[in-house]
């Protein structure tokens, strides 16, 4: 068997190196509710608000919004001027994929704060093109995207909160172009399309 990692468009997620003040959660607030009618936060918005609310972080959210009482209920209560949900409330992706890029190169951090074992994770990717460090669970593909106190940090979900915080407090010990360069190795379009060329080559 053979791994191809999935390839973001580094040219359309540039590196920058200059971050603003704010962290970046993007995300699906899906419409599954657990038995006792609780929305499933498969992709951690509550977390990435909770964060922000605890460490007086400014926080841009956007996402494509499939129940709009999700947001009522866990989302619009807590947005200020310190976190703030940016394009329209939707099901439909609310921006484009150069708005996204926008946001990506000018956060401080991108919160990758999911509740379920994510199978990729190209927002990860996104992030560590434009030179923009993760911190995320340790769900999924986190730890495979995301060298630990290199690219980001991976943080146990059985530390919550205080975790993602401890985490968020070392930030500035990450250099942006460490986050562009693993990119650039190992999840680029250019590298994905490499792969698949060397296995077919070695079948054909």
């Amino acid at each position: 068997s053979h791994v191809v990692y999935n390839g973001v468009d580094t040219d359309l997620f540039g590196y920058q190196e200059k971050k603003g003040d704010y962290l970046l959660w993007i995300g699906r607030l899906g419409r599954a509710k657990h038995a006792k009618g609780e929305f499933v936060d498969a992709k951690g918005v509550r977390w990435a608000i909770e964060l922000a609310r605890k460490t007086g972080s400014k926080l841009k959210l956007s996402g494509n919004v499939e129940d709009i009482e999700f947001f009522d209920r866990d989302v619009k209560p807590y947005l200020n001027k310190r976190i703030e949900w940016v394009g329209d409330v939707s099901p439909e992706p609310p921006l484009s994929k150069r708005e996204v890029a926008e946001l990506m190169g000018g956060a401080r951090a991108y919160l990758m704060t999911i509740n379920w074992e994510e199978p990729f994770g190209l927002v990860m990717a996104e992030a560590g093109s434009s030179g923009t460090p993760v911190v995320g669970f340790d769900r999924g593909s986190v730890s495979e995207i995301v060298q630990d106190g290199k690219t980001g940090f991976v943080v146990s979900p059985r530390a919550g909160v205080s975790g993602l915080r401890k985490a968020l407090s070392k930030i500035s010990e990450i250099e942006p172009l460490k986050c562009r360069e693993r990119v650039e190795k190992y999840f680029s379009t250019a590298r994905m399309v490499e792969s698949y060329e060397k296995i077919y080559n070695k079948y054909v």
